[in-house]
């Protein structure tokens, strides 16, 4: 917890001398740990200045994600002609806006896992967590991105909480949270709606409800988790190579259409008969 937090906040935060909810005490020392970005009490640092995006690591990241059959890997001619059309400013570009898309297209940020339905006593069942991830309607590098293929996670819960996000900050490095069921989070540092949230205990100030409270509380604990500079590069990773073995697959099953075309011509002439020449009585 930052040391210029007012003692007698940190006091209450650490329940020495104020006892309240325990959702309500639980939240304010998750945004007094979040320390928030600028008008914004909850954020998190989704820079990608350490991923490396050269060949022979986003290859390599092919290969761990399995994005392409090794037939094609293992091509010499196939895997020239990817490396000569390979341009990093559009893999970048298609990644980073695959990975910007799931914030508003998908329930994968607003609902949770198993893990925290136990934690916080939220809804669990046999629903599901939906990642939608875009994808390119042609191939790389002269396709456009469109949104697509579905990855389902099952066994997640069927209750959803309504959240939105946004970028800030130079190449929206900053995602931060700007409502929360309902609850405008803005214009307030995390301070200060720690402070609010321990001031008013008994009463569902402004929509900020013990309940109200204990959702955002579990839901910060996913967020710490989907947020963190390890997830985020490994997503990045994941998006980054996939564009690159879409490009790979469609170059090896273009060869392989021309050789299997090249194949049945080849059938069809040596099942055909001879034609008899005009002169051969």
């Amino acid at each position: 917890m930052s040391a210029n937090i007012p003692l007698s906040l940190r006091n209450r935060v650490s329940g020495a001398a104020f006892k309240t909810n325990p959702y309500r005490m639980l939240l304010a020392r998750y945004l007094l740990n979040n320390g928030g970005y600028a008008v914004y009490p909850i954020s998190y640092n989704v820079s990608l200045s350490n991923v490396d995006t050269d060949w022979d690591t986003a290859i390599a990241n092919v290969r761990k994600f399995e994005h392409v059959q090794p037939d094609a890997l293992r091509s010499r001619a196939i895997m020239a002609e990817a490396q000569e059309d390979f341009d990093e400013t559009t893999l970048w570009n298609w990644a980073t806006e695959s990975m910007a898309s799931t914030l508003s297209d998908t329930s994968c940020y607003s609902s949770y896992s198993p893990a925290t339905a136990k934690r916080f006593a939220f809804p669990h069942g046999p629903g599901k967590r939906i990642l939608q991830r875009r994808r390119t309607t042609t191939c790389y590098p002269a396709g456009k991105t469109s949104l697509g293929t579905e990855v389902v996670f099952d066994g997640y819960a069927d209750e959803q909480y309504e959240a939105k996000f946004e970028l800030h900050g130079r190449g929206g490095k900053h995602l931060v949270i700007t409502h929360f069921e309902g609850v405008a989070l803005a214009n307030q540092s995390s301070a200060a709606l720690a402070e609010e949230l321990l001031r008013h205990d008994s009463f569902a100030n402004g929509g900020k409800s013990n309940d109200w409270c204990r959702k955002l509380a579990g839901m910060i604990e996913e967020w710490d988790t989907s947020f963190s500079r390890a997830s985020v590069e490994r997503e990045f990773e994941y998006q980054y190579s996939y564009y690159l073995g879409q490009a790979i697959s469609d170059l090896y099953e273009t060869r392989q259409s021309k050789v299997n075309l090249g194949r049945f011509a080849r059938r069809v002439r040596n099942t055909l008969p001879q034609r008899a020449s005009a002169y051969n009585w």
